[in-house]
């Protein structure tokens, strides 16, 4: 896969998002994690003296300023246990009104597009397609 699905992709996915960040130190004034989950997001908080920010951080913050209740839909059933650790962390759950995920997981980051142009005209989703345009 060439996302991050499961919590060990997530530590391999944190240590790499480390190396990366150190590799680069002092030529930064800020670091974003733009991965969901944000792995390795709280040691880099502790190694930089620069803001680090994670994009799910960002994302659950956004949602959070624009509603009571927020949904994360999910690129695959495997992640969800995850997903909710993630907004567990950020003392977020009360605020969850659901998890979902794709029925099928995407088959690559590359194909991303296609796929959701495909599904979104094939959609599970009824109310979803009542409201698409005809």
């Amino acid at each position: 896969m060439a996302y991050i699905e499961t919590r060990f992709e997530a530590l391999v996915g944190g240590y790499a998002t480390a190396c990366a960040a150190a590799e680069h130190a002092g030529k930064f004034d800020g670091l974003v994690v733009a991965a969901f989950g944000d792995p390795g997001l709280a040691g880099l908080k502790e190694l930089f003296d620069v803001p680090v920010v994670g994009m799910t951080e960002a994302a659950l913050a956004s949602a959070c300023l624009l509603g009571q209740r927020f949904s994360i839909i999910a690129i695959s059933h495997r992640i969800e246990a995850w997903y909710r650790e993630c907004v567990a962390s950020n003392g977020l759950s009360s605020r969850v009104a659901s998890i979902r995920s794709l029925q099928e997981p995407l088959r690559d980051i590359g194909s991303v597009q296609e796929d959701h142009a495909a599904r979104w005209k094939h959609s599970a989703c009824r109310p979803c397609a009542r409201m698409a345009p005809t």
